[in-house]
């Protein structure tokens, strides 16, 4: 059977005279008499042999080697950006006599490793004419394969190790993760007691086994993968997560819930090893990098509990880390890599902001490192203005549709499994809250459907804190402490809870019964309405008298009648709007609606202030000018018709009627979705303070206090969050000190004062954000000389076309 034949061009590359060119020759058989002192050769020398029977990937293959020795002399370096075009190997030599050309391998290290961000194993560290290797090398050279070759007495042994192509396992790697792995599994379920923040998400996972909806400002990713091992283990969700330090029953499967976070939290550490790798440091710094967050006593804490912190930290991790190998493909787009790593980038860093939102701002430097590589790649004349057209249409299209995709999946398995009522339905609107089973459904699925003239209603603050409008028979003060004055009419409120003091009844101003008529007079947008007060059956009513909390605004109370000057202004304007898409009726739960007062053209407004005693610390309700603002929108919770014209029957019906559950009121997944999204972005703003866990940014990197996670109470056994104090203190006071010398360096060097070289310099500098574009390696017009041996001289452009710039030139 005929082998299979592939080629490789192999650069040979290093200072002049060290020995590019006698490698070369022997590596190809070719019997060419050189000079005993070596000179440099000009420009490019390109030298072609066979490969026979090599094994690849476990099959035997022919290679066409090419090998191009490239010149040393720095007067070529206009050309390197040629030479290092589409190569598959780098072999640096270099002569250990030669001290100068061993410290230039640096700066070629920079130019054809570090920038276009080439594999390590594709590179071979080669000292010529030695039997054993002691030059001291730059550290960026110790994970590179190194050997030591004298032709006359190891050139066969140089050309059995330059012909092994081998597949290497990165056994750092798993020795970290493996290392992590046990330190986090070991005695996983001690303490078995409830510790920290276990009592919420604890919560959470036994409300997703009963598919009982609940509250988060957090998205659900992290606490439905716990959920979906606790379901595969059997747990059926009726421990109760009452209080910190509570033990667990035998029902729980503690070991397998603490596992999730374990197990992503031993992900952490080597995801942080090759995250240093691909930043272009070296194996032993990159090591040291793992083993810093092998050894934290945070992360280690935070990586044995059910916890969000373990998973959100290895999907950020991981995604930068994805983005940092999809930029080696940038000259390779469209390959299956390219997609790969893209697609695998943007899915890992959506599920960091599916866990918590803190993770967008990984989303947004992964982002950048994207815009900068494209931004860079405008200035590319090879690049035509349609391939770059395609390219940010390619990558758009994945940075936007997986994401989404993502997000969205989360958050439709979230609402489809917590279909029942729960103990967190009151911060959503009453149309969300109809929608879930049992709860607000079972009192409004038979209600009816019409606001009309005699309905008995209960108006809901439909965004922001859940509160009812609500009055009840004490007045507002006469004076305020500020010696404003009051209107000493009855007061009217926002109350926090269900109480027979929050119905109303709608009525016309001309008809004087109370009664809901045959067919009913439905209320419309656009018309005038009064809202009498349930039980004290006196009208909303609004004076031009500031408001008690809100000066700025009117007061909002109702009307008594102490026979003043002072008549009643009771009316109010229907503003329905949202008619678009539930017309202009309106109906119970689904229409949103603006009360504004006829007289005065202000809106009903909830103020969001508390009110004093004398308001029982209900919150205010004020009238504004302003009229299109959240705060201004109501919408009718329950409902129902009345159907006596006595005031003593109709308090008994308030205070005693049922509804009689129909059908469910129905919501699409796109309704409660934006509803979520709204309630997760502002609701919890407003419960916001202080507690005995909080601490400020200032104390977070030198450790001034912890966290106590858990204190036994039968020993003296405490877990608390801490860190590694000589690894944060460490930390801290480098990153000080490395900021302190960059500005140091950047203020001198401003001066035009260049205390270290260039190529220290851009090693010193941030390599990811800070360093510098690539050169242009495609359009250069300029004469290489071809072959020392037989001085051949070619002029010609260098264009970008794919196919080879030399062709067919066989030396020898």
């Amino acid at each position: 059977m005929k082998n299979q034949s592939c080629k490789a061009k192999i650069l040979f590359i290093g200072p002049p005279k060290a020995g590019k060119t006698l490698l070369a020759n022997y590596l190809a058989d070719l019997n060419i008499d050189l000079p005993e002192d070596l000179r440099s050769t000009n420009g490019l020398r390109i030298v072609e042999y066979d490969l026979n029977n090599v094994q690849v990937n476990g099959e035997n293959v022919n290679v066409d080697v090419q090998i191009w020795d490239a010149g040393g002399d720095d007067k070529y370096n206009s050309f390197w950006c040629v030479f290092r075009k589409n190569i598959d190997g780098i072999v640096f030599i270099y002569n250990q006599e030669d001290e100068i050309g061993v410290r230039k391998l640096d700066y070629l290290y920079n130019y054809f490793v570090a920038q276009p961000n080439r594999s390590l194993k594709t590179c071979l560290v080669c000292c010529v004419q030695a039997e054993e290797n002691n030059a001291r090398l730059s550290s960026v050279f110790s994970k590179m394969s190194q050997i030591s070759v004298n032709v006359e007495n190891q050139g066969e042994k140089f050309k059995q190790d330059f012909a092994k192509i081998t597949f290497e396992v990165d056994l750092l790697s798993l020795l970290l993760f493996f290392c992590a792995l046990f330190t986090r599994i070991y005695r996983l379920e001690e303490p078995r007691n409830i510790v920290f923040d276990e009592l919420h998400y604890g919560k959470y996972v036994s409300l997703y086994m009963k598919n009982t909806f609940f509250f988060d400002s957090h998205p659900p990713l992290g606490k439905q993968l716990i959920a979906g091992i606790a379901y595969l283990t059997g747990y059926d969700g009726r421990f109760k997560f009452d209080k910190i330090g509570s033990p667990y029953s035998s029902g729980v499967p503690l070991f397998a819930m603490r596992s999730v976070p374990a197990f992503f939290g031993s992900l952490i550490i080597p995801t942080t090893y090759h995250l240093m790798l691909e930043l272009g440091l070296g194996q032993w710094t990159s090591l040291l990098a793992g083993l810093l967050l092998l050894f934290d006593n945070a992360i280690l804490t935070q990586s044995r509990f059910i916890l969000m912190e373990s998973m959100l930290l290895f999907f950020m991790l991981f995604g930068l880390l994805c983005i940092l190998k999809f930029r080696k493909y940038k000259e390779k787009p469209y390959s299956l890599m390219w997609w790969l790593w893209l697609i695998t980038a943007s899915t890992c860093l959506t599920c960091a902001l599916c866990i918590k939102y803190v993770g967008f701002y990984s989303c947004c430097l992964g982002l950048a490192i994207l815009a900068r590589d494209y931004w860079k790649q405008l200035s590319l004349p090879q690049l035509s203005d349609r391939s770059l057209f395609i390219r940010i249409v390619a990558q758009s299209f994945i940075l936007i549709s997986i994401p989404l995709a993502v997000y969205l999946s989360v958050f439709y398995i979230h609402l489809n499994l917590l279909y029942k009522a729960g103990p967190h339905d009151s911060i959503m609107t009453s149309a969300f809250q109809a929608s879930l089973e049992g709860g607000l459904a079972s009192i409004t699925k038979g209600q009816p459907l019409l606001v009309a003239h005699g309905s008995q209603i209960t108006l809901r603050h439909t965004h922001g804190r859940t509160c009812w409008l609500h009055s009840h028979a004490h007045v507002y003060p006469v004076r305020y402490p500020d010696k404003r004055g009051s209107s000493h009419q009855q007061q009217v409120t926002c109350y926090s809870f269900k109480d027979v003091n929050n119905w109303w009844i709608v009525k016309r101003p001309e008809k004087s019964d109370l009664v809901v008529e045959q067919p009913v007079d439905a209320i419309k947008h656009g018309d005038v309405v009064q809202l009498v007060h349930g039980i004290t059956s006196r009208a909303l009513n609004s004076h031009d008298v500031a408001a008690p909390m809100s000066p700025q605004c009117q007061e909002v109370s109702c009307y008594i009648d102490y026979n003043v000057s002072m008549p009643a202004q009771n009316l109010w304007k229907v503003d329905i709007i949202n008619r678009d898409q539930n017309g202009d009726t309106w109906h119970t739960i689904q229409s949103l609606v603006r009360l504004i007062h006829v007289d005065t053209n202000q809106a009903l407004k909830f103020s969001g202030r508390q009110l004093p005693d004398w308001g029982f610390h209900q919150h205010e309700v004020v009238a504004d000018r302003i009229i299109n603002q959240d705060d201004t929108i109501w919408n009718v919770e329950e409902h129902r018709y009345t159907k006596s014209e006595d005031q003593k029957e109709r308090e008994r019906d308030l205070i005693t009627a049922e509804m009689i559950p129909t059908t469910m009121t129905k919501l699409s997944f796109w309704d409660k979705f934006f509803e979520l999204q709204y309630k997760m972005m502002f609701s919890g703003t407003e419960s916001v303070q202080n507690h005995m866990y909080s601490s400020e940014p200032l104390e977070w990197p030198f450790m001034s206090r912890g966290i106590a996670y858990w204190i036994s109470s039968t020993s003296n056994a405490q877990i608390h969050l801490l860190g590694n104090i000589v690894i944060w203190y460490s930390a801290t006071y480098c990153l000080l000190i490395y900021s302190l010398l960059l500005i140091f360096y950047l203020l001198r060097r401003r001066r035009l004062c260049y205390d270290i070289d260039e190529e220290t310099w851009k090693a010193f500098r941030l390599r990811l954000i800070l360093q510098p574009p690539l050169e242009d390696e495609h359009h250069v017009t300029s004469t290489i000389l071809i072959s020392r041996d037989y001085n051949w001289t070619l002029q010609f452009p260098l264009c970008s076309s794919k196919s080879s710039l030399f062709h067919s030139i066989k030396v020898g």
